[in-house]
């Protein structure tokens, strides 16, 4: 059976051969993108809950996705350390540079799979906003870091597929010559145009790290973290999530918008 992404591939290149529009969605067989995440996100929650997750759910209270405006009171400080992800697999802890850091007591959100907090790097300046997952269920002591090692290798696989995909965006670019411009009718020359300024500029992944933070309250002293920058909508636009690990999908999902 011919792999999926081949699939786009070869449909992708006849319609360049005749001149097309060729729709991703609804490439040749039973495939679409929005099958296509369906089943990744069922997938992927299932590999991470079957046989693995425990059953107990860490008892939490949600507080406001604003409260860290309002109030430091909530927050516990920490001394902390950056666990450096290695290609073999392994975090290593980074000791080199020791961090304090503030963490709120109560998540500001909760996912399927895991438990959101607001957390405040004090050893820059000025002090970096972050956001701190940890999983929503007490994992076992020979798993908490196993966790995070799952999602900061699956973040930094997307950050290296965009990479690769802004790559072959900025060469297509290059490619469009004024000659090739020319060559076309004044139609086909503002739709191609038209069809250019729609596409992104780049794809960003935001970097991931675990923190370690040595809290008494947790097996071994050690409390394990990932992190990533706090994105803020007020400055940087508004948050669309396209799908989730309960398997829903945005609406836009297999459309020319997405």
């Amino acid at each position: 059976e011919v792999p999926f992404d081949e699939k786009l591939r070869r449909e992708h290149l006849r319609a360049l051969d005749e001149g097309r529009h060729v729709d991703l969605a609804k490439t040749q067989g039973s495939y679409s993108l929005m099958g296509t995440f369906l089943t990744l996100s069922s997938s992927l929650t299932a590999t991470r809950t079957e046989g693995r997750t425990p059953k107990c759910e860490r008892q939490v209270k949600l507080e406001s996705a604003t409260a860290w405006e309002r109030s430091t009171s909530e927050e516990v400080q920490f001394r902390a350390i950056t666990m450096i992800w290695k290609p073999s697999g392994k975090l290593v802890p980074d000791k080199r540079n020791p961090r304090q850091v503030s963490l709120r007591r109560n998540p500001f959100k909760q996912g399927a799979m895991r438990n959101v907090y607001h957390l405040f790097d004090d050893t820059t300046t000025p002090h970096q906003h972050l956001v701190a997952k940890d999983s929503r269920y007490r994992e076992t002591y020979k798993d908490r870091l196993a966790y995070h090692l799952f999602g900061i290798s699956c973040q930094n696989h997307a950050r290296l597929v965009a990479s690769r995909f802004n790559s072959c965006l900025q060469d297509k670019m290059q490619n469009i010559s004024s000659a090739t411009l020319a060559a076309l009718s004044d139609s086909e020359g503002k739709l191609l145009l038209s069809s250019l300024k729609r596409l992104p500029g780049c794809v960003r992944f935001l970097a991931c790290s675990v923190f370690r933070l040595e809290d008494e309250n947790s097996p071994g002293g050690m409390r394990y973290l990932s992190t990533e920058r706090y994105v803020d909508e007020q400055f940087e636009g508004s948050f669309e999530k396209f799908n989730n690990n309960n398997g829903h999908t945005h609406p836009l999902v297999g459309t020319g918008e997405a």
